[in-house]
């Protein structure tokens, strides 16, 4: 039986790359690809499903945390600031931003891979 860890919200900062949108999970370095921001990110949730599968399978969990560039993390932070700083009126966030930014749950593991 697979015990049940804690809920944890992974960073998600979608831009456009190569004419696509991005959805780029920062704690995993994980990219999904879409004609919009949801196909993106409907990509990056298969993908972050995946990886914690492929890692519980493996026995190792250490396979799931692979931060991108911190870079990345410094562009979500300053742009959750912006908008936490603003307030119960954030800032209008539409295309002509260069990034905007999301949290996903992290999966729980399947007790189909416990150990």
């Amino acid at each position: 039986m697979v015990e049940k860890v804690p809920e944890l919200s992974l960073s998600v900062l979608f831009y456009v790359e190569d004419g696509y949108n991005v959805a780029h999970c920062l704690e995993m370095d994980l990219k999904g690809r879409g004609e919009t921001e949801d196909e993106a990110m409907g990509e990056l949730a298969t993908l972050i499903g995946a990886q914690v599968s492929f890692a519980y399978q493996k026995g190792e969990p250490g396979l799931i945390y692979h931060p991108a560039e911190k870079r990345f993390f410094d562009i979500f932070r300053d742009l959750q600031v912006r908008i936490l700083s603003s307030y119960p009126n954030p800032p209008k966030l539409n295309r002509n931003n260069k990034y905007t930014i999301r949290s996903t749950p992290m999966p729980q593991p399947c007790a189909c891979f416990a150990m």
